[in-house]
This record gives structure tokens, sequence and C-alpha cells, in this order.
């Protein structure tokens, strides 16, 4: 339960770093309600409604509640919570009286987290085809076909069964295993689903607000999680070769990234907006800078990667986006300004899906050449400060204005 303790902590921050520890404070606390604390009315027995039979408590804590917990306890920064309630101070709310309203965009943020952990895991995707070895591994087992095995074996440089099935690493998320590999994937794909939809309940159960104000809210939550949905089409389309990835153009990245990365965070602060009673000038350009901020968040993520840096050694080491032949605006600007053997060998290496790291930094070394990264980065500044001149002239000066613009230079400018 959040305490006046801690609410108090919150106004009293004197730093951006005071604010966000005390703000992730108060939503993991309302988060954690919603979860854990059986006597709130909150609790997700309670939300799940009676039918006048019996849930089986224990098989929806095995299966909901636990895994949500351990993905949630993995860390995270908890921002686009952060940007809803800080949106909603800067129009003259009191974001404390609307807390549980924060649960929305970080609970579906999570169950995102989920989805993309299992559809960029190579074992589960057509480019990896690491299940599709070891299914060969059993069926050359049962028919006892040994020198087919040890052909297997010596062509993808292992020298037994065991190395061959352990040489794919586990899917990673903030230094542990992912969801469905430590509780299974038909749980994580369950879980990732109901996290889409169970913080609606915050809304629907609320006594707070208007019905207008309601159906507002729900409005940006179908029309964004629609959008959501498509940029990750997209992003699969391109990883699968389903069409061809090499001639994607900027635009089309970066409506990708705004999709499937910045309208989760445009939707944070659309949603404080309405929540706030703002017109319908002020919610479209909040969410705009909330979106625009999710875009440059994507494009510092992928120079993070290829980057010496704590993002590229929590998810492998520098150069994974190569590894998966991920197209970013680095790629992008590289094949565009490259000349035509380096465009080559580019392509070349990022459809290898190679783990060799002297390929890796060749791949990067290319993208150097053509002053690719520096690109990127002044892309990315470009967009946010061009999103902020309409949030500056829209909202009144005060500290909550002063803290949003100092959050999206801490989400766009990490290092972390």
């Amino acid at each position: 339960m959040v305490t006046e303790e801690d609410v108090k902590k919150v106004k009293d921050a004197s730093n951006i770093m005071e604010y966000l520890e005390s703000m992730r404070n108060v939503i993991d606390k309302e988060i954690y309600g919603y979860l854990n604390d059986t006597t709130s009315p909150r609790n997700l027995d309670k939300l799940l409604g009676r039918s006048g039979y019996q849930y089986d408590q224990d098989a929806l804590n095995k299966t909901i509640v636990e895994p949500a917990n351990y993905l949630l306890r993995l860390g995270g920064k908890r921002l686009r919570a952060i940007f809803m309630l800080t949106a909603l101070d800067a129009l003259g709310k009191d974001p404390m009286q609307y807390l549980e309203f924060s649960i929305i965009p970080e609970i579906i943020h999570n169950g995102t987290l989920i989805h993309d952990d299992i559809e960029d895991d190579p074992r589960m995707m057509g480019r990896g085809k690491a299940s599709d070895e070891i299914r060969e591994v059993d069926a050359l087992l049962a028919a006892g076909d040994i020198k087919a095995i040890n052909a297997l074996l010596t062509q993808h440089g292992v020298t037994s069964i065991a190395e061959l099935v352990t040489k794919h690493k586990p899917s990673m998320r903030r230094k542990d295993v992912a969801v469905h590999e430590k509780f299974g994937l038909d749980i994580a794909l369950n879980l990732g689903d109901f996290m889409f939809y169970f913080p609606m309940v915050a809304l629907r159960d609320s006594q707070k607000l208007s019905q207008e104000t309601k159906s507002r809210v729900t409005d940006i939550y179908q029309r964004d999680m629609l959008r959501i949905a498509g940029g990750q089409a997209t992003d699969l389309a391109w990883h699968n070769a389903l069409v061809e990835p090499y001639s994607v153009t900027e635009d089309k990245y970066l409506q990708m990234a705004y999709s499937k990365t910045g309208v989760l965070a445009g939707m944070s602060m659309k949603m404080g907006a309405a929540i706030a009673g703002a017109n319908d000038e002020t919610v479209d350009v909040l969410g705009r800078f909330g979106a625009t901020i999710g875009v440059a968040f994507q494009i510092q993520d992928d120079i993070l990667n290829i980057t010496a840096s704590k993002v590229s050694d929590t998810k492998g080491g520098i150069g994974e986006d190569i590894t998966e032949g991920k197209i970013t605006i680095m790629v992008i600007h590289a094949l565009e300004k490259g000349s035509q053997e380096d465009r080559d060998r580019l392509i070349e290496i990022l459809k290898s899906h190679t783990k060799d790291q002297d390929r890796i930094n060749e791949a990067i070394a290319i993208m150097e050449r053509y002053d690719s990264i520096a690109y990127a980065d002044s892309i990315k500044n470009e967009l946010v400060e061009d999103a902020w001149k309409r949030v500056d002239t829209l909202l009144q000066p005060s500290v909550a204005k002063d803290r949003l613009k100092i959050l999206s230079e801490f989400a766009y400018k990490r290092t972390i």
C-alpha cells in the first residue's frame, strides 16, 4: 500500500534520480496491490468477477501471479507510467490521486516484453532454425544414423549433441532468463496476452472518472494497441525476410519504430492528458511527444547495442543486433551512402546471422566508415527537439513541465 511517506518523497524529490526512484516505488506498490495483496478490493481474485463457480487460485498463482512478479522484479524504470503521471501533473492535476491508472501503460509494456522475447528468440523463428536442428538430431537418433549425426555436428562446429543444444544461448531479459525460458512458452504467451487486458480494470472500476473520460481513454487504448501490433508485425516481416529487408527506407523504419516502440510512450501521455480533462489538441501534442521519445529511445538502444555499453553487455555483447540481422537507422544509412562493395558485404554479414565477433566488428566498421552512428544520433536529437517545441508552447511553466523535459532527455540520451 502506498503511504503518506511514499507520496511525500515524490513531492520532495530534489533531482531527477530521486524523482524517478520515488515514483517507481509508488507505481510498484500500486501494481503489486493488484497482483499480490489478497486483502485489496483490487486484487486479481476479486477483479476477475464471479460466475457461480470456484477459481483455482493455485493455478492462477502459478501461471499468472508468479511469472508476472518474476518479470516485474527483474527491474525496469517504469518510465511510461512516470510519463503518464508527470503529464497529469503538468496539466494541473495531483498525480497521486490518479496513481492506479499508471499501471495501464506499465503492465502493457511488460506484456510486450514477453512477446518480444519470444519473437526475438532464434529458436522460435525461421531465421534461427535451432529447434529444427534439435528435432533433426532426435530423428537421427531414433533412426540410429550415427554417421548423419556426426556430419550434423561437424556442420555446426560442435563435438557433441549436448554442445549443439547449449550453443544456442537462452533468451535473456535484464541479465536473467526471459519468462518463456523460465516458465514455458505456453504460460508466457498467455501471460503476455493477460497483461494487455488486465490493467484496464483500473479504468473500468474507477469512480473518479466520468463515463466520457473513460470512453476517451478506452479509445486511446484500442487504437494504440492496434498500432503496436502493426509495428511489431512489420519488424517481424523484416527479421524473417518476408519482404526484402535491405531495401527498407528511413521513413518506413521510423514508422515501424513509432508504432512498435513509440506508441506506448505516446499512449501513456495521451491517457494522462485525457484523464486530466485536456482538449483534443493537447492530448494529440503530448501523445506525439511521447511517441517521438519512444522512437528516439529505440534509436539510442540501437546505437548502444553496437557500441561498448551496459546495454550491449546486458543483451549478449557488442553487436547482437548484427547477429539478428536487424534493420536500424545506421544500417539503412550505410546501405544508402556506402559503396557497392560495402553494401554487399554489410548485407552478407547481416544475412548470415553470424556470432563471429570479427565479422560483427566488420559490419560495425562499415557503418562507422559512413558516419552512420553519428547520423542516427543527430536524427534522434532532431526528432525530440522538434516535438518538444509544440509541448513548450502548450504547457504553462511549472516544475512538472521541467521534469517532463528532463525525463525525455533521460530516456533518449541514456547510456544504460
